[in-house]
């Protein structure tokens, strides 16, 4: 799929032409243009998927939620800033590609970019499940809300939710006209251009809105040996993105929703370097790095020789209908995506000479969907909500790898690999209010999958071997294979209103994620299939509102027993095998708070908890001459024990006008990067953000400056031990951001 530039320019003039365009407007009520108090408000959510939207504080579950606006006053830029902000929840764009995004809440999550490996946080956009976490790290430009739902949610959203689900709700087309302008210019090269459009195309039948974003940033880590080779600095990205929505509103009963998005994007894969090496082809330290074998995370400088811009292109649309019938109503959800990342090389051991390097990578994916939730009252004490949901895609994979570690096998190997996954769901969930202070949830959702996959396996032909093709479609299939596995998730809950503003609930839940094959694995050992894992999950909290609304403090405990857990392992030839080889228990606590100390000072605290550990895991290479060994009682990698975050926003009144200032900091405690605990260990980190804002009484237009990751500090926790013995790698953090943001509407 080629998208044409000069053709989406074409359809969106065509759309803003048609939007009937009254005189410019003034946007805002004086009285709420204070940051502070828009912080606080009221946010509604679908995590629950009823006919009518929810306050966050009355759905008895743990959810963090976002308004567009309060996006814009944090000045989140993408998923992973809005993240930032939630309690055991962090969101990686991955190295290899970029805009994959490898999700964790409550320690569950996917630490690569393998489309094998079926996430454990369902992302939803306009409520549609994004069947891989490919390009989903977007622009926050055009969102109404975000909301990011702690723990398994197999019963309403189904498959691959054992960690938690993130539901992106884009801007709806408006029925008066209004319009939309941000910039953003700042250090290497930061650019960011958006607008929209929004009103009626036809008075009180059609609306229409139109999204356009643009953004670039320049190369902004050293590549000192890559130039040497006639390579360029690491850093730079380039992405267009164009949204179209429209609205029909066909009477008081039908409604119908298009919404259309088109993007391409030209982007770097993130700065690797190599943090200490022990041992690798007889050669210590690895050339180019220091004697110690470790490069200092305060000096921006990589070692990369084969970077070169990763191509992705993509287009989606969904149509959701939505009717009030003479009993309840009913929402039906019909979305295609297609998806081409292409063209990746990646330097994978950051050192200057190709010892471990990828390129030509892909990936393909395209996918439908249908969902059909039927919610009604069946009396004044029973609310029911049922549906049904159907998915279904097709994703393509390959990789090249080559450097001195491939030189016996030709100098290079390559992968390939073609799978089908069908799924098929029904669900229903009951509120029983058993007297005005209690309700008991009840729900349950039988699930069916399919997989079919094709693989060419590394090393499996003279087409994965050697450098006869440089093409991994070109790597011929050795293994085809089938399966199917069928589920029943289920969920008992009850809440105990305390009064109008504050509850106590409690859950136990069942959730699952798919069984599969592996599709990046070494000829010779069989991909699969592996079970599907399970999670059992229990937890208790509390949310309250005090002081007349003032202050709010959030609470809960969980406990998560999971069995059959998929665990990736790395052996000593550097393949990976996937197999259900443990047991785990998660237990945790998150606290999120706010306090509106005076009118315009608000202070917000959040703190997550996690106890993450493996047992029975069965490794299969830990053991002497690589012999399997069972280990017990490690924590899991990855995971921090503590995050903890701490925001102050403080509006002082200037003329007409309001200034703010906002300060945050965040903590993420030191992590594991293997499962035996005995690999190197990713450190803690902490970020510091801090912005000034003036916003006029109209509420019209906002100016601010910012800078994010003040003390430059672009170290990770994202440690991945190569080949062992090998050498120990991490991937960049974005250095310190700094820049100007002006926002207008009209």
């Amino acid at each position: 799929m080629k998208i044409s530039m000069a053709a989406i320019g074409s359809f969106v003039g065509c759309l803003v032409a048609g939007l009937a365009v009254p005189a410019w407007s003034q946007a805002a009520d004086p009285e709420s243009a204070g940051t502070a108090s828009m912080l606080v408000e009221e946010v509604l959510v679908t995590a629950r998927k009823r006919n009518d939207l929810e306050s966050v504080q009355d759905v008895p579950l743990a959810v963090s939620a976002f308004s567009g606006d309060q996006i814009e006053a944090l000045l989140a830029s993408d998923l992973t800033d809005i993240t930032a902000n939630v309690p055991n929840a962090t969101a990686y764009s991955s190295a290899t590609f970029p805009g994959y995004v490898n999700f964790f809440i409550r320690g569950m999550g996917v630490a690569g970019t393998v489309l094998s490996d079926d996430p454990a946080v369902g992302v939803f956009v306009d409520g549609v499940y994004q069947g891989v976490s490919a390009g989903i790290v977007f622009d926050s430009f055009d969102l109404e809300a975000v909301e990011v739902l702690r723990g398994p949610q197999g019963t309403l959203f189904g498959r691959n939710v054992t960690g938690g689900a993130a539901l992106l709700r884009t801007r709806r087309p408006t029925e008066e006209f209004s319009a939309r302008v941000r910039l953003i210019g700042g250090n290497d090269g930061n650019l960011n251009v958006a607008g929209s459009i929004s009103g009626p195309i036809v008075e009180g039948k059609l609306l229409g809105k139109v999204a356009v974003f643009h953004s670039q940033l320049n190369d902004w880590m050293d590549n000192p040996a890559g130039k040497a080779a006639g390579f360029d600095d690491l850093g730079e990205a380039d992405q267009q993105v164009v949204r179209a929505a429209f609205t029909w509103l066909a009477n008081d009963d039908f409604t119908a929703d298009l919404r259309l998005e088109f993007g391409q994007s030209e982007e770097d894969p993130l700065p690797i370097w190599a943090v200490d090496n022990t041992l690798l082809l007889g050669v210590q330290p690895i050339p180019g790095l220091s004697e110690a074998g470790a490069r200092d995370s305060d000096d921006p400088i990589a070692n990369g020789v084969n970077e070169k811009p990763l191509d992705a292109e993509w287009a989606s649309g969904s149509i959701e209908l939505n009717w009030d019938l003479p009993t309840g109503s009913l929402k039906s959800i019909t979305a295609l995506r297609d998806l081409e990342q292409e063209d990746l090389t990646q330097d994978f051991d950051g050192s200057i000479i190709a010892i471990f390097d990828v390129n030509n990578s892909f990936i393909e994916q395209e996918q439908f969907s249908q969902e059909l939730i039927y919610n009604v009252g069946l009396t004044e004490r029973l609310d029911l909500t049922a549906g049904f949901f159907y998915f279904d895609q097709e994703f393509t994979y390959g990789e090249r790898r080559f450097g001195a570690l491939f030189a016996a096998l030709g100098g290079g190997l390559q992968a390939h690999s073609v799978t089908d996954h069908q799924v098929v769901g029904v669900f229903t969930q009951v509120d029983i209010a058993l007297s005005e202070q209690w309700i008991l949830t009840l729900g349950g959702r039988q699930s069916w999958e399919e997989k079919d996959t094709q693989i060419g396996q590394f090393g499996s032909s003279l087409s994965c071997t050697g450098f006869g093709g440089d093409d991994p479609k070109q790597c011929a299939f050795n293994f085809e294979g089938g399966d199917d596995w069928s589920n029943f998730t289920y969920k008992a809950g009850i809440q105990f209103l305390v009064s109008d503003d504050a509850q106590l609930y409690g859950s136990y839940t069942r959730g699952f994620r798919s069984g599969g094959f592996n599709i990046r694995q070494n000829v010779g050992v069989v991909p699969g299939p592996y079970d599907e894992e399970t999670v059992d999950a229990f937890e208790v909290g509390a949310k309250a509102d005090l002081a007349d609304g003032r202050a709010r403090i959030n609470l809960s405990l969980f406990l998560n027993d999971y069995d059959d857990l998929q665990r990736t392992v790395v052996g000593t030839d550097g393949f990976q095998t996937v197999s259900n080889a443990a047991e785990a228990s998660i237990k945790g606590i998150e606290l999120e708070t706010s306090w509106l100390i005076a009118d315009g000072l608000l202070l917000q605290a959040n703190m997550g908890y996690l106890d993450a550990e493996l047992q029975n895991f069965v490794n299969p290479r830990g053991g002497a001459g690589g012999a399997p060994v069972v280990i017990d009682g490690t924590r899991i990698p990855y995971i921090p024990k503590w995050q903890r975050e701490l925001h102050l926003t403080y509006d002082i009144p200037v003329g007409v006008g309001n200034l703010t200032l906002r300060g945050s900091y965040r903590y993420v405690g030191d992590v594991h990067s293997t499962d035996d605990n005995l690999g190197f260990q990713g450190s803690s980190y902490e970020e510091f953000d801090a912005s000034l804002a003036y916003a006029p009484a109209s509420g019209n237009w906002r100016v601010a400056v910012f800078g994010k990751n003040l003390t430059d500090n672009i170290e990770s926790s994202l440690i991945t031990n190569a080949v062992n013995p090998g050498w120990i790698l991490n991937q960049a953090r974005n250095p310190a951001r700094y820049g100007v943001e002006l926002l207008m509407e009209f």
